[in-house]
C-alpha cells in the first residue's frame, strides 16, 4: 500500500491529519496536478514540499524553505508519501504524535512537466525531474535532483535531493520565504494557528483549514492589528478624508523617506464592512457602482472591516497606468486591464491605525494582501527606499507621471501635507473648462476649450487653450456636455481677448478636464497643452494651480523626536481676541496614539459645543502632565496664577478657612487647560456659584482586577434599578477606565451631608443584599472579586471625572455620556477616545443625556 507508511507513524485518533486512503489515479492524461508546500514547525522548522504523482503527494522536506535565486541549493530530504487530502491539512499536530507541531499551508497550486510529453514518475526514478509551478508565490521551473549516492524510494538515510530554481522571467534575488509569512488559505501567521485562531473561509479557495481536531474553517480576522503601535480601539469610520500630497521642486533625501510610483487614475477611499464595499472618490463621491467587480475582490479579502486607501488605474500592455483607458472604462467604449494599487491601511476589524507610522500601515497592508492570487485586481502598491532623486530619475525614464515621497515616521492627515509630497515628470494637472470654439473643417464638436483655475482670491482665471488630445467621439460627447450648461459671460476674472472671442461659447464652470503641457508663459497661458480627459472626481472650486515648494529638509536617522513645527496660533471654540495663544504645539502628551498638544486643542474645538456646559461653572480639581501621561503628572485645585482665559477663581469656605479653587467660566478656558497640558478634567458635585448644594449624585462603579466588564455592566444596572424605586432618574459614562459611572441628577436643596449619608446607605444596600457582588468598603482587601460602589465622591470638595474629558491613560481614552441601551457587555470604553469621539458626536442623532436637565 502506497501510504503505509504514512498510516503507521500516525494515530489518527489523536492527530487532525487526514488518513492514508487507498490512492484514487485521476483518469484523463492531463499534466498539471497539484502541489503544495506547508511550513511545519516541529522539532525545527522547515518547508515540506509536496507533489501529487500516481494518485499520492510525493513529499519532500527542506530545511531553509525552497527558494526563487537561482543560485540556491535547497536541502530537500525525501519522506514517506502523503495521501492527496493532506495537502488540505493546517493546524497543530498534538505534542507527541509524529511530526507534532504547527503546520501551514504556506503555498498550493499546479504543476506540470517542465517538457511537454514527459513522464514525471520516471524522471524520478532516474534521479532528475523538472517541472514547472503555478502557484500563488512559487511560478516558474524547478529542478528536482537526487544527490550522488542517493536511491529513489529506497529506505536508507541517504535520500537526500537538491531543489534548484530554473533561470527564468520568475526568478528573483529576494528570500521569497522571508516576504511571505502568512498562510495562502487563511491567512494566518504560524503564531495565529498555534494559538487556535480561525482562519478566513472565503479565502480558502476551496481547501480546508484544520487546527487541533476541529475544522475551524469560520471567518476570522487574517491579521491582527491590536498590538500595533499608535492603533487605536475605533469604531468604524461612515467617511474618511485623503490625505493630498505637496507639490515640491524636487524628491526628498534620507533614509526616513520611501517612494512611490505617481498614478494616473482616481484616487479611491475603500471602505469593507462585513462584506459590504463602499468606494469613495477623494471627494466623498460613491463610485461603488462604477467599477462593481473591483468591489467584489475587496468584498473577497479576509478582514471584518478595512478602510484602504489606494489609485484604481487602467493599464496598457507596458504595464503603464494611463488616464485616457480609464476614461474609456467610465465610458464604456472599452474594458481595459483595471488595477487597484492600494498604498494605506487607515482601520482595520476595530482599530484605527490612522495615528500608527506610515512604516506600521504598510507592513499590515502588506501581510492583509499577500495571500491574494496574482492575477487579482487588488495590488499592493510596492515603494523604494532608495534616493528620492534616483527614484525620480528612473520614473521620468519610463514615461511615468512623477513619484510620490512619503515619510515613514508619520501619522496619516486627512488633508494636505508635507509628510506627503509628490514630484512630476511633466507638467499635467486639473482645469476648469471655461468656454469652447467652433470647430473648423471636417472637425465635429468643438475646435478648443477654454481653460481657467482659481486663484487665491477664489477667481477664475484664464490659463489658455487647448485644441488636441480629442477623439472625434469624444469632441461630440464633450460638446453635447457643454451645451447643456451654456452661459452668456465668460466666468473668467480675466478673459481673453481678440476679434476671435466674439465666437467663443461659454459654459458654467462645471467640468473639470486634465491637461498635460510643456510650461506656462510669463502672461500665464499654457504652451503645448493637451487633453487627457474628464474629471469628476473632484470639486471645481478646489482646482487651483499646483505650486512647487522646496522639498522638506533632511531628517537625521538618529532623531527621536519630531523637529519643532512653527508655533501655532489657532484659537479655541470661542473666537475671543484674548484666546492663549497653543505654545509646543508638537508635544507629544499621549506617546502611544502620537497625539500632541495641537491634537488635544483640536479635540476641546471639535467637542465645545456639547462639552462645555457639563465642563463649566463646577469647581475643578485637574490632572496635568506637563511632559506628557507616561511621565509624572500632579493634581492641582487651588487657583495658582490671575488673569487666565476663561479660567475664573471661586472662594470656599471650610472649617473657617477661606480657600480659592477654579472654574471653567468661559470657552476659551478650555484651551487654557491645553496649555497647561491637562489632560483630565475633574469636577466637585455641584455648581460654583452654589458650592454647599449639590446638584448630583455619582456611584463609582469600580471592579476589582479579577472582576470582568460583564459583572460591571450588571452592576451599574443593578444601581440603576434601585435608585429607580427610590424615585429617581440616572445616567451612565464610561470612565476611560474599566468601570462605569452613575450619575443621577439632584435639585440643589440639600445639604452635603444629607447626600453623603443617603448614597452610602444606597451602597451599604447593595452590599448586605448581595455581598458576593458589592462592597462599599474602600479596602482593597476587602474588594477581591467584588464590585466597589464608591459613593465618597458625594463630599465636598471631592471631585469625579466630568463628561467629555480625556483621561492620563494609554490611547487617549475619554469619559464617555451614553445611554442606557449601549451599556451592554458587548460595550468597549476603549473606543471613545480622543481620536474618535468628534466624529461619534456628529453622528449622533441626539444628546445621550438629553433628558437629564428635565429630570
Amino acid at each position: 500500500m502506497a501510504l503505509e507508511e504514512y498510516n503507521k507513524k500516525r494515530d489518527f485518533k489523536k492527530t487532525a491529519e487526514p488518513p492514508g486512503k487507498p490512492p484514487k489515479k485521476k483518469a484523463g492524461k492531463s499534466p498539471r496536478r497539484t502541489f503544495v508546500v506547508q511550513k511545519h514547525e516541529a522539532s525545527s522548522l522547515h518547508y515540506d514540499f509536496r507533489l501529487e504523482l500516481d494518485g499520492v503527494l510525493k513529499s519532500w522536506a527542506v530545511p531553509k524553505g525552497p527558494s526563487l535565486i537561482t543560485k540556491d541549493k535547497r536541502l530537500a530530504m525525501e519522506v514517506e508519501d502523503h495521501p492527496i487530502e493532506y495537502g488540505d491539512f493546517e493546524g497543530i499536530i498534538p505534542e507527541g504524535e509524529y511530526g507534532g507541531g504547527t503546520v501551514m499551508v504556506w503555498d498550493t497550486g499546479e504543476w506540470e512537466p517542465l517538457e511537454a510529453g514527459g513522464d514525471p514518475l520516471k524522471d524520478l526514478e532516474g534521479g532528475s525531474l523538472k517541472i514547472r509551478l503555478h502557484g500563488q508565490r512559487l511560478k516558474g521551473g524547478f529542478a528536482l535532483v537526487l544527490m550522488r549516492g542517493g536511491k529513489y524510494g529506497s529506505d536508507d538515510k541517504k535520500r537526500a535531493w537538491l531543489l534548484i530554481k530554473e533561470r527564468d522571467d520568475d526568478a528573483s534575488q529576494t528570500s521569497v520565504t522571508e516576504e511571505f509569512t502568512t498562510s495562502v488559505v487563511s491567512g494566518r501567521t504560524m503564531e495565529q494557528i498555534a494559538e487556535g485562531k480561525p482562519g478566513n473561509k472565503k479565502n480558502t479557495g476551496g481547501l480546508r483549514v484544520w487546527s487541533g481536531k476541529k475544522d475551524t474553517a469560520d471567518q476570522g480576522e487574517t491579521v491582527d492589528a491590536s498590538s500595533t503601535p499608535g492603533a487605536l480601539k475605533a469604531v468604524f469610520p461612515s467617511s474618511v478624508k485623503p490625505q493630498l500630497a505637496t507639490l515640491v521642486k524636487s524628491a526628498p533625501v534620507g533614509t526616513d523617506w520611501v517612494h512611490e510610483i505617481k498614478f494616473d487614475g482616481y484616487r479611491f477611499l475603500a471602505l469593507i464592512n462585513r462584506g459590504k464595499v463602499t468606494l469613495l472618490t477623494r471627494n466623498g463621491k460613491d463610485w461603488t457602482s462604477k467599477f462593481s467587480a473591483i468591489a467584489q475582490e475587496l468584498a473577497a479579502l479576509p478582514v471584518q472591516s478595512a478602510v484602504i486607501d489606494g489609485e484604481l488605474v487602467a493599464v496598457d500592455d507596458s504595464g503603464v497606468s494611463r488616464f485616457h483607458l480609464l476614461q474609456k472604462a467610465l465610458d464604456g467604449t472599452a474594458k481595459p486591464n483595471l488595477a487597484y494599487y492600494e498604498f494605506d491601511l487607515l482601520y482595520l476589524n476595530g482599530y484605527s491605525l490612522k495615528r500608527s507610522s506610515l512604516a506600521e500601515r504598510k507592513k499590515l497592508l502588506r501581510q492583509l494582501l499577500e495571500a491574494l492570487p496574482a492575477e487579482s485586481s487588488i495590488r499592493f502598491s510596492e515603494h523604494f527606499s532608495e534616493s528620492g532623486d534616483q527614484v525620480w530619475e528612473n520614473a521620468c525614464k519610463m514615461g511615468l507621471e512623477g513619484i510620490i515621497s512619503k515619510d515613514l515616521k508619520a501619522a496619516y492627515q486627512e488633508k494636505r501635507s508635507k509628510s506627503w509630497v509628490k514630484v512630476k515628470c511633466s507638467q499635467r494637472q486639473e482645469f476648469i473648462i471655461g468656454g469652447y470654439t467652433d470647430p473648423e473643417g471636417s472637425r465635429q464638436g468643438f475646435g478648443a476649450l477654454l481653460v481657467g483655475f482659481y486663484n487665491d482670491d477664489s477667481e477664475l482665471v484664464y490659463a489658455g487653450k487647448v485644441g488636441t488630445g480629442f477623439s472625434d467621439a469624444g469632441l461630440v460627447k464633450l460638446q453635447k456636455k457643454m451645451a447643456d450648461i451654456h452661459r452668456e459671460k465668460s466666468p473668467f476674472t480675466n478673459p481673453p481677448k481678440g476679434t476671435w472671442v466674439k465666437g467663443v461659447h461659454w459654459v458654467e464652470p462645471k467640468l473639470i478636464g486634465e491637461v498635460a503641457y510643456t510650461e506656462m508663459t510669463t502672461d500665464g497661458l499654457l504652451r503645448h497643452p493637451s487633453f487627457q480627459g474628464l474629471r469628476d472626481d473632484k470639486k471645481p472650486e478646489a482646482v487651483t494651480m499646483d505650486k512647487a515648494a522646496d522639498p522638506p529638509e533632511k531628517k537625521s536617522s538618529r532623531a527621536v523626536a519630531k523637529k519643532p513645527k512653527p508655533v501655532a496660533k489657532r484659537r479655541a471654540a470661542s473666537k475671543d481676541a484674548d484666546a492663549p495663544t497653543l505654545t509646543s504645539p508638537d508635544k507629544v502628551l499621549f506617546p502611544e496614539g502620537g497625539f500632541t498638544k495641537q491634537d488635544l486643542s483640536d479635540y476641546y474645538t471639535a467637542v465645545s459645543e456639547r462639552a462645555y456646559p457639563w465642563l463649566s461653572n463646577r469647581p475643578l480639581t485637574l490632572v496635568r502632565c506637563p511632559d506628557g501621561r507616561a511621565k509624572p503628572c500632579f493634581y492641582q485645585r487651588h487657583n495658582s496664577k490671575d488673569n487666565m482665559a476663561g479660567i475664573e477663581p471661586v472662594v470656599v469656605e471650610e472649617k473657617g478657612e477661606k480657600e480659592t479653587y477654579m472654574y471653567l467660566a468661559a470657552p476659551e478656558g478650555l484651551h487654557t487647560l491645553v496649555q497647561q497640558s491637562t489632560l483630565e478634567i475633574h469636577g466637585w458635585q455641584c455648581k460654583a456659584d452654589d458650592v454647599e448644594h449639590p446638584d448630583r449624585i455619582i456611584f463609582d462603579i469600580d471592579p476589582s482586577e479579577e472582576v470582568g466588564w460583564p459583572a460591571v455592566v450588571a452592576a451599574a444596572k443593578t444601581v440603576k434599578e434601585v435608585m429607580e424605586k427610590c424615585g429617581f432618574i440616572s445616567f451612565p459614562m464610561t470612565t476611560g477606565g474599566k468601570g462605569l459611572h452613575v450619575v443621577i441628577p439632584l435639585k440643589p436643596s440639600a445639604g452635603w451631608d444629607e447626600v453623603r449619608n443617603f448614597s452610602g446607605a444606597i451602597a451599604r444596600y447593595l452590599e448586605s443584599n448581595e455581598p458576593e457582588r458589592f462592597t462599599a468598603n474602600l479596602s482593597k482587601k476587602k474588594r477581591v472579586g467584588r464590585v466597589f460602589v464608591d459613593y465618597l465622591r458625594n463630599n465636598k470638595t471631592a471631585s469625579a471625572v466630568l463628561p467629555y474629558s480625556t483621561r492620563a491613560r494609554p490611547g487617549a481614552t475619554v469619559a464617555m455620556p451614553i445611554t442606557w441601551k449601549e451599556v451592554t457587555t458587548k460595550l468597549d470604553p476603549k473606543k471613545f477616545n480622543l481620536a474618535t469621539v468628534p466624529g461619534l458626536l456628529r453622528r449622533q442623532k441626539s444628546d445621550p443625556w438629553k433628558e437629564y436637565e428635565q429630570s
